[in-house]
């Protein structure tokens, strides 16, 4: 288990204007709200403030993003998080080796494997 203080809370937003909020309760700025827990080295667990849960992938299904989570952190709830080349911030699941990504479309939350634009992500400190 890991053990670490959390950081400020933060939005999480890609250029598109769309926020990770799928799972994580209605559409209100409360479910938009994230913190972010430093666990060494880039790594962070991502906890929704709303619900208390973090995100994680779903070994069994490649992704997941839902509101369901354990509450003890495994390999697939820890994310390295880094700005790339750019200074822009990306999301990164060292386990599984995916992004979080951010349909443009319709502003659902998934992982990708190739990194692409809707990969990129500001965060935005309130």
């Amino acid at each position: 288990m890991y053990f670490a203080a959390p950081m400020k809370e933060c939005y999480l937003s890609t250029h598109y204007n769309g926020h990770i909020t799928r799972g994580f309760g209605n559409e209100n700025w409360n479910s938009h709200r994230f913190t972010l827990v430093p666990l060494g080295s880039n790594l962070y667990a991502i906890k929704s403030v709303a619900l208390g849960y973090y995100i994680y992938l779903d070994p069994s299904k490649g992704y997941d993003l839902s509101s369901n989570l354990p509450k003890t952190l495994s390999p697939y709830h820890v994310w390295y998080i880094k700005a790339d080349k750019n200074g822009e911030t990306i999301i990164w699941n060292p386990k599984t080796k995916r992004f979080i990504a951010l349909s443009c479309r319709d502003g659902n939350a998934y992982t990708r494997i190739n990194y692409s634009n809707d990969c990129i992500f500001n965060m935005m400190i309130p």
